[in-house]
């Protein structure tokens, strides 16, 4: 080969490859091939967030030039959370109007949002906010905040290159029982009754919990019951029964019940329940006036044979609680006459 055609050779070459350098560069910026450095992402990347709380994560983008339109999916564990909405971020606005819309699933635990600017106006360069999303957390445990099939594209409606960056919920289980209820089954009982004492406790949290119960008549312990098991949003009843044998009568005394702190509880301030007072009488003092005399005696006279359900039974002249106003209470009535606290 002669000079002429390794010059003529060398110069097909080089057009050939400045020609393929013009050709990859218009390329480029047909596709929109920009920096790496766009980056589309969940912020903050880490949320720590209690199991019936509430949380917000923004999707942000940074280093971007001439932002038109964007567009983004997200997705997460669906047992653990369900989005409550989501509002457009300010960054899209500083050029001008905006259409923004989304569409939810919280069967499925995806999100999909769409935001353009609108009108004939150039996109928007910098750092911002593209949309907000609100959590509600049903349970604890862990969910990829999964940032998926991202757009974005240009005044020029050519695609912008970009890299998604992913954020992650870390929840917390939410432990909180609650004492809901105390009911005593007599607002006044006699010296020596049984009274029964009934508690509900009901767990508000989102794990199963072990849990011990006691009821307390004034600072004195009644008893105490433990639970086993107690799944979130259920509730168990326990029946506790106060022997008031060797209380003070003709006094008042405050029933209530307290369940034990489980580990981690969140709200231990309903732990507590008071149902109120009980008056503890003198056995025959049918009044409660703390003497027994003439006036319970014509009370008790016009009960006197009666049975529980029948007209003009009086269960506060039944003092042997069978039921019957019958020999046995007067008896009870008779050894008491005239006594007073």
């Amino acid at each position: 080969m002669n000079k002429v055609m390794m010059d003529i050779l060398s110069l097909a070459i080089a057009l050939s490859l400045l020609f393929s350098a013009i050709f990859v560069y218009e390329f480029s910026v047909t596709a929109g091939v920009t920096s790496a450095s766009v980056i589309v992402s969940v912020d903050p990347p880490i949320s720590t967030v209690a199991a019936g709380q509430n949380f917000m994560i923004n999707v942000n983008i940074s280093g971007v030039a001439d932002l038109y339109g964007w567009e983004f999916k997200l997705r997460w564990n669906s047992a653990l959370l369900d989005i409550i909405g989501v509002t457009e971020g300010s960054f899209l606005k500083r050029g001008s109007n905006t259409f923004f819309t989304y569409k939810m699933n919280n069967s499925e635990g995806y999100v999909l949002v769409d935001c353009t600017l609108l009108g004939d106006v150039c996109g928007v360069s910098g750092d911002g906010t593209l949309a907000t999303v609100k959590f509600y957390v049903e349970s604890g445990g862990g969910s990829v905040l999964d940032l998926y099939d991202t757009k974005l594209v240009s005044s020029q409606e050519q695609a912008i290159m970009h890299t998604a960056m992913d954020g992650y919920a870390y929840l917390l289980a939410a432990h909180d029982v609650a004492v809901t209820y105390v009911k005593v089954s007599d607002v006044e009982a006699y010296l020596g009754w049984i009274v029964g004492v009934n508690v509900t406790v009901r767990n508000e949290g989102t794990e199963a919990e072990n849990l011990s119960v006691t009821a307390y008549c004034n600072a004195t312990e009644i008893g105490s019951q433990t639970i086993t098991n107690l799944n979130s949003g259920s509730e168990k009843t326990l029946i506790f029964s106060w022997n008031t044998t060797n209380v003070q009568p003709c006094a008042y005394y405050e029933i209530w019940a307290k369940a034990d702190v489980v580990q981690n509880e969140t709200d231990t301030t309903d732990n507590t329940c008071t149902d109120g007072t009980i008056h503890i009488k003198i056995p025959g003092d049918i009044d409660g006036d703390c003497y027994v005399g003439p006036i319970d005696l014509s009370v008790f006279a016009a009960s006197y044979g009666k049975q529980a359900g029948q007209p003009l039974y009086n269960a506060q002249a039944d003092f042997d609680k069978d039921d019957y106003v019958g020999p046995l209470d007067l008896s009870i009535l008779a050894a008491n006459y005239g006594k007073r606290c």
